[in-house]
C-alpha cells in the first residue's frame, strides 16, 4: 500500500481531528463550568444531575423502563435508608401480661430453690 500518494490528505486529517478534539476538550470545560454555576446556584447534588442528564440522553422507551426500575428500587430502599431497616421479628408477639411475667420468675425462683434444697 502506497501512503506517500495520500500523506498530505493523511496529515491534514490528523491535524484536524486533533484541533477538533481541543475545541471539544474546550467547549466540555465550558459545558462543565456553566453545569458547576447552575449546580451552586440551585443547591441540586451533581450526581442527581448526572443521572437526570443520563436519563434525558435516553430514548423514551429506555427512560420509561429505567424510570419504572428506578421509582421501583426507591420504594424498596426508603425504610432501609429512613427508617426500618428490617422488619420486627416480634410484630406477630403477644405482650406478655404482668401477672404472666410475675409467674414466670414465681416458678424460676421455686426451681431453683427446689434444686438447691436437694
Amino acid at each position: 500500500m502506497e501512503l506517500a500518494v495520500h500523506e498530505a490528505k493523511i496529515v491534514g486529517l490528523m491535524r484536524r481531528v486533533k484541533e477538533n478534539e481541543a475545541d471539544r476538550a474546550s467547549d466540555a470545560g465550558t459545558d462543565r463550568e456553566e453545569i458547576g454555576q447552575l449546580l451552586d446556584l440551585t443547591g441540586l447534588h451533581k450526581k442527581a444531575f448526572s443521572t437526570v442528564r443520563a436519563l434525558d440522553k435516553m430514548t423514551e422507551e429506555k427512560r420509561s423502563n429505567c424510570l419504572r426500575s428506578l421509582n421501583a428500587l426507591l420504594e424498596l430502599m426508603d425504610p432501609v435508608w429512613n427508617g426500618q431497616k428490617t422488619p420486627d421479628m416480634f410484630d406477630d408477639a403477644v405482650e406478655p401480661s404482668h401477672g404472666d411475667v410475675v409467674q414466670t420468675v414465681t416458678d424460676d425462683f421455686d426451681a431453683k430453690l427446689e434444686t438447691a434444697a436437694e
